[in-house]
């Protein structure tokens, strides 16, 4: 099997690694009181879910490395636009 690195398996790889950061410094905090780093954990597992799934769906409907690139980026653009727009 080729290994293909597209846009979503980037986002995919950076959503895995920051709640693991985080996990492991509410883990070794020692300070009392609620911790509100969580959330971020919480929220960021969603979204490496969800980039996870999104890939291997695109790269069993297209083929064409080229074409996934394309595809990913526009789907990414859409999301953050999507957001930028919501928040205001």
């Amino acid at each position: 099997m080729k290994f293909k690195i597209t846009p979503l398996f980037i986002i995919y790889v950076v959503a895995l690694a920051i709640p693991g950061y985080y996990w492991f410094k509410i883990k070794m905090s020692t300070s009392p009181g609620p911790h509100y780093d969580g959330y971020w954990v919480y929220g960021l597992s969603i979204v490496f879910a969800v980039t996870f799934v999104a890939d291997l769906i695109l790269r069993f409907i297209i083929k064409n490395l080229k074409t996934i690139w394309i595809v990913e980026i526009s789907l990414i653009v859409i999301a953050f636009l999507i957001m930028y727009f919501s928040s205001k």
